[in-house]
């Protein structure tokens, strides 16, 4: 069982789900800000702050103040499953504090856990969760997938410049999620320079070579076709 996004929905478990075939993926922002998971069980309810249990103070009130909504929205989910963990980060803005949530996990009898990206209708803004950049795939496979998510990452966030923002706010890294919720992977950017030090950046690297091919290959096609009126035009 885990209560933090990144235990949750790290490398090992995105790519025993990740599959082949066509895919959105979009993001949300990590910041520094604290984890939280609400773990529920047919018999009760847990809040965990940055993994460690709390009964009291401000999360706890918070999900106290949420119960019933909670109950109803999971309570469907533990059909098959022991527990259900909603996992998110704990913001404060204005001096108020909520869970911007990003994903459930469920746990079934034998311990076996399963991921998918937060879709519930609990707290105040969920149905106006804050996503930025999104990217598709077709056939890649799970390690092609989660290698341009991290660069992509990198990409947004220019980690090397913005480091030293994070206490104040500035992210830190993207929770991806695909469109049937079924894949989710939260990563921390590491910066530009030392991610190209990584696999996962020529990894990234071969699949945006492949791409531009394929790109070349149609446009090439397209020429072809334009040229000869319609018809076909074989070299």
């Amino acid at each position: 069982m885990h209560y933090t996004i990144r235990s949750a929905a790290g490398v090992s478990t995105f790519l025993a789900t990740a599959g082949d075939g066509p895919t959105v993926y979009s993001a949300q922002i990590l910041t520094t800000d604290p984890d939280i998971g609400i773990s529920v069980k047919r018999d009760g309810i847990k809040v965990f702050v940055d993994t460690v249990p709390v009964s009291q103070g401000e999360q706890w009130t918070f999900v106290a103040d949420h119960q019933e909504k909670i109950r109803t929205a999971v309570t469907p989910l533990l059909d098959g499953f022991a527990s259900a963990t909603i996992l998110g980060r704990w913001i404060v803005y204005k001096g108020r504090g909520f869970i911007e949530p990003y994903a459930v996990e469920l746990i079934d009898a034998s311990g076996k856990a399963k991921v998918r990206s937060y879709d519930l209708r609990i707290f105040q803004h969920d149905e106006n969760l804050m996503t930025g950049c999104e990217t598709s795939f077709t056939d890649e496979g799970g390690e092609q997938i989660m290698s341009v998510l991290m660069s992509m990452t990198e990409d947004k966030l220019k980690f090397d410049e913005t480091a030293h923002l994070g206490s104040s706010g500035w992210p830190i890294g993207l929770f991806w999620f695909s469109d049937d919720g079924e894949a989710c992977f939260a990563y921390n950017a590491i910066g530009q320079r030392a991610f190209l030090e990584t696999r996962y950046a020529r990894i990234a690297e071969e699949v945006a070579s492949v791409r531009a091919k394929s790109v070349e290959n149609g446009a090439n096609f397209a020429c072809k076709v334009s040229g000869s009126n319609g018809l076909l035009v074989t070299s």
